[in-house]
């Protein structure tokens, strides 16, 4: 939304919604649920894990979670939002690189 003074009335930029949308459905939808799903099948607690009595077995627990967190925080969030601005930046027609220096 632009404007929204008392003397303009707020405008809709379309076009900015429709490549936030795209980018959004391919990336939040598409690859996150591949992702996810790839995610889910590598990182599992492994059986003698499970199978540990009291406050180890509780933590063993844990483990598969925080793994997952940790994975996704430190890789996949910065390929996830290098790629969200660059795909942005493309849609508008921009160039990836900057141009040469002389």
């Amino acid at each position: 939304l632009r404007g929204g003074s008392d003397s303009a009335p707020a405008t809709l930029d379309v076009r900015r919604m429709l490549r936030s949308a795209s980018c959004s459905a391919l990336l939040s939808g598409w690859f996150a649920l591949h992702y996810f799903r790839a995610l889910d099948s590598l990182v599992r607690l492994p059986g003698w894990a499970a199978a540990a009595p009291g406050a180890a077995g509780v933590l063993y627990a844990c483990l598969p979670a925080l793994g997952k967190v940790l994975f996704d925080i430190a890789v996949y969030e910065p390929v996830y939002d290098a790629v969200y601005l660059s795909l942005q930046g493309l849609l508008r027609g921009e160039r990836l690189a900057p141009p040469q220096l002389p």
